[in-house]
């Protein structure tokens, strides 16, 4: 199991960052879904993963993820939803935030992007899960968005990393897919690449992040594909019976 940071959130005082993948992503040893795996393994996996994180495991908390766009603000008491026992996820919804220390806000990915964000004081933080569906859906900016009616942050004191996920050139999609995105985002060319039917979700969610705001050096895009790296796990490069990575955020 291995973590990566951004090097721009890790400037961010007081908070806690990464995305986890498996050591070994032909085993299922380091699975973090309790959907793809025993209980009793995943379990164990994810107090290995939080130990990397340096959070609580029992701190861990998880939304139903469903590829749309509700974003959930979480409580001090809502801490820990889905941490260690399946089916106990927080609700639905594939965005959470949060002002509290401690929560820590985890998503699970097998090829879709995690988008995380912070506060630059470290004072509030965000977590989306940004599959094709979100994307398309803008949950990016939604995220950001809400930071600023709930917490009252400026944007342009938002920090943001856009994580590891499927990259432009293994994005190739079908044509009711390639229709939805030029519909909705064709002013945003160099994400699309007509010959081959691909599509960036890296760059459209930076676009995502610059309407809501946010300064264009505040935003880190990683460069890792889950696809192409055979470290990872990934729904495209390994189909049925995947396992998946995590991301998660959290103020110590």
């Amino acid at each position: 199991m291995f973590l990566i940071q951004s090097k721009l959130l890790s400037s961010v005082p007081n908070l806690s960052h990464g995305f986890i993948g498996p050591d070994d992503a032909s085993s299922m040893a380091d699975n973090l879904s309790f959907n793809a795996g025993r209980e009793e393994d995943v379990r164990e996996a994810r107090r290995r993963a939080a130990g990397l994180l340096g959070v609580e495991a029992e701190k861990l908390t998880f939304v139903y993820q469903e590829h749309g766009d509700l974003i959930h603000p979480v409580s001090s008491e809502q801490a820990g939803a889905g941490a260690l026992a399946a089916n106990a996820q927080l609700c639905k919804g594939d965005g959470m935030m949060t002002a509290q220390p401690g929560a820590a806000l985890a998503i699970l990915t097998a090829d879709c992007i995690p988008v995380m964000l912070a506060a630059e004081d470290g004072s509030a933080i965000a977590i989306a899960h940004a599959g094709w569906r979100g994307t398309l859906k803008a949950i990016a900016k939604k995220t950001a968005d809400r930071m600023n009616e709930e917490f009252g942050i400026d944007p342009a004191k938002l920090k943001a990393w856009i994580g590891p996920g499927i990259s432009f050139d293994y994005f190739e999609v079908g044509e009711d897919t390639w229709a939805y995105f030029i519909d909705g985002w064709c002013q945003y060319h160099d994400c699309f690449d007509a010959k081959n039917r691909c599509i960036d979700l890296h760059g459209l969610n930076y676009y995502q992040l610059i309407e809501a705001g946010l300064l264009e050096d505040n935003i880190e895009i990683s460069e890792d594909c889950t696809v192409g790296d055979e470290r990872f796990y990934s729904y495209r490069r390994q189909g049925e019976g995947y396992g998946r990575n995590m991301a998660a955020i959290a103020i110590r």
